[in-house]
């Protein structure tokens, strides 16, 4: 996983900060204030070597605490209807999908934007990735 996280982290042609425990406090106790699931262990511990990912129409949402940023996953997940709830939490997407943590299952979703059926499900998060991001 850590090998991926560097990997990504490289594709993306500008300097991001990684989060430090004061970042990843702050999403969860953001989500939390919201009613909404935290982040899974695997995926903080993602973040740490990676914050967030954009590119070819995916993107794997980060920590930014400022306002108003898109790809922050607060912010993704505050607009997100109701896909995002104490059991689950966006975590990314692509055009067609979403990336969701189901807490309550312990698994990682790929959930159509559309129709929100369950396409696929990971206990995995790596695996889970490269299937968001078609990689």
């Amino acid at each position: 996983m850590k090998e991926l996280a560097q990997r990504l982290s490289k594709r993306q042609n500008e300097s991001k900060r990684l989060p430090d425990l004061s970042f990843l406090i702050y999403a969860n106790k953001a989500l939390e204030r919201l009613h909404y699931c935290g982040l899974p262990q695997a995926y903080a511990e993602f973040l740490k070597e990676c914050n967030g990912f954009q590119g070819e129409g995916c993107r794997l949402y980060g920590i930014y605490p400022e306002q108003g940023n898109f790809n922050d996953i607060v912010n993704a997940n505050r607009g997100s209807g109701d896909f995002s709830n104490k059991t689950r939490i966006i975590l990314g997407e692509n055009e067609f999908d979403y990336l969701l943590y189901d807490k309550a299952k312990e698994e990682y979703q790929i959930i159509d934007k559309n129709d929100k059926e369950v396409l696929e499900e990971y206990n995995d998060l790596e695996e889970a990735i490269i299937h968001i991001l078609k990689l």
